[in-house]
This record gives C-alpha cells, sequence and structure tokens, in this order.
C-alpha cells in the first residue's frame, strides 16, 4: 500500500511542476523555472525507476499477447520519455 501512496504523490508532484513550468514569468519568475525544469528531470527518471517492472513486464509481453490498451500506453510512455529528454536537453 505504501508504494501506492508513493506512485500518486510522485505522479502529483510531476502534476504540480509541470504545471507550474508552464509560464516561465507566472510563478517566480525564470529562476524557479530553470530550477523545477532540473528538478522534474528527477522525478521523470525516479517515476521510470519506479514502475520499473510494469515496464519489464509490458516488455517482454508486449511481443507476445500484450492488450491493446498496454501496448498504447507502453506507445505513449516511451514518446513521452523521448519528448521530456528532448525538453531536458534543449533546457540545458
Amino acid at each position: 500500500m505504501k508504494t501506492k501512496s508513493f506512485k500518486f504523490f510522485l505522479n502529483a508532484l510531476i502534476l504540480v511542476t509541470t504545471l507550474l513550468l508552464m509560464d516561465p514569468r507566472s510563478f517566480y519568475g525564470l529562476t524557479f523555472h530553470e530550477i523545477a525544469g532540473l528538478i522534474i528531470c528527477l522525478f521523470y527518471i525516479l517515476h521510470i525507476i519506479v514502475n520499473w517492472i510494469w515496464v519489464k513486464g509490458v516488455t517482454v509481453r508486449l511481443f507476445k499477447n500484450a492488450t491493446g490498451k498496454a501496448r498504447f500506453n507502453y506507445t505513449i510512455d516511451w514518446l513521452m520519455l523521448i519528448g521530456v529528454f528532448l525538453i531536458i536537453l534543449s533546457g540545458l
């Protein structure tokens, strides 16, 4: 049960940080935007680590008998990971 609570809290942190990063001038300025951008990078890495068992399990099943929903989620996750990586790379 603690793992589900941690995952929920982590996802909530990612959501809130993403919303705060939408406009660099709206919250605390560009400095906050830059620091929060680096912090959200760590949140995404932690998110992948925490859900690694799911990623590994779906990857193995993807070529065998995965459901359409699992394939869709897997594809979306990879596209988001690539997108976030490119955003972080361009921010640095």
